[in-house]
């Protein structure tokens, strides 16, 4: 039987500090169903099996927050040896997550919209600037979105399932910037409404990933407002620059700069 070492942290930080020696280890923590009780976890298993596995049939999904790496260095490790030799011999499913340094391109020191006309023209740089906002990019997105478009003065919100982020602080949903003045979410698509936001914190309760006890905790969405570093560290911000740059070449192109 395969069991969790007493110091799993310590040890998985090692073996990827060794493999990638240029690195910096943010955090290391379970995810997924990893993060349940065994009560849970059994309850799960026969949800979706309709038995109990031995808990050396399980693997602990464990995700690493790093910094300093390239997204060629991640993919470099997930088909690695040692990755491997984690999962062989103490089932540790070993994930990186890059968390980068996105604060030197935070403040960018744009005019805010003051006017419709001025969101018309906030909507046709999204447009042009065709920035990835979905599948774990929409955090990173909604803050480029906030600085380079809002000059910060939006309000960052999440749409997450209240379940998951009472259970293990998980934000499972989307993020967007919220216009007080004019009452409208902002994402990469453009202008939305609060119902549009909500429904991504809606998951399925039939998904054996997520262990609901019932339908109510899988449609149940609660509203926050994190900041900008709590989202980049939940979600992940390496292409945080990337976007940033899109969105400020798109404006000039906008506006004929």
């Amino acid at each position: 039987m395969k069991l969790l070492l007493e110091n799993w942290r310590g040890f998985v930080k090692q073996e990827v500090e060794e493999f990638l020696p240029h690195a910096e280890v943010r955090a290391v923590e379970r995810i997924g169903s990893s993060t349940l009780s065994p009560e849970e976890q059994a309850e799960q298993d026969l949800e979706k099996y309709g038995y109990v596995r031995d808990e050396g049939d399980r693997d602990f999904d464990i995700e690493v927050q790093i910094a300093g790496v390239s997204n060629e260095d991640v993919e470099e490790w997930a088909f690695s040896q040692e990755a491997e030799e984690l999962e062989n011999s103490y089932n540790y499913d070993v994930q990186l997550r890059i968390v980068e340094n996105w604060r030197e391109y935070m403040n960018e020191g744009w005019s805010a919209p003051q006017t419709q006309e001025d969101l018309d023209i906030a909507f046709q740089i999204l447009e042009k600037a065709k920035i990835e906002g979905f599948s774990g990019a929409c955090a990173e997105a909604a803050v480029a979105i906030n600085n380079v478009l809002f000059d910060g003065e939006g309000t960052l919100v999440a749409a997450v399932n209240k379940y998951l982020w009472e259970k293990d602080g998980r934000m499972t949903g989307h993020v967007a910037v919220y216009i007080d003045s004019e009452g409208s979410y902002w994402d990469a698509e453009g202008e939305k409404d609060w119902e549009e936001i909500e429904s991504w914190g809606m998951l399925d309760p039939e998904d054996g990933d997520y262990g609901f006890p019932n339908e109510e905790a899988a449609y149940e969405v609660i509203r926050l407002e994190p900041t900008a570093e709590e989202l980049l560290n939940q979600f992940g911000g390496c292409s945080y620059s990337e976007k940033v740059q899109q969105l400020r070449q798109a404006k000039d192109e906008v506006l004929g700069i």
